[in-house]
Formats: structure tokens, C-alpha cells, sequence
């Protein structure tokens, strides 16, 4: 991820969380299936 594909602070804010959420959801799966 390089670029926000909205514009607005609001928005690229909104965004940088839902990526920050994906990203956090797919390291507790990865986590989950180590143990």
C-alpha cells in the first residue's frame, strides 16, 4: 500500500485504519494457526 485511494484527511484516516484492522486481524490468525 503506496497510495490512499481517497482524499481527505478524514477519509485517508479511515482508511489507514481499516488497513491497520486487516492487517492486525491477519496476524492473529497467522498467530492462531502456529499454535
Amino acid at each position: 500500500m503506496n497510495r490512499f485511494s481517497l482524499r481527505g484527511r478524514d477519509k485517508v484516516q479511515g482508511q489507514w485504519r481499516m488497513f491497520c484492522l486487516i492487517h492486525n486481524i491477519e496476524k492473529l490468525m497467522n498467530y492462531g494457526a502456529i499454535q
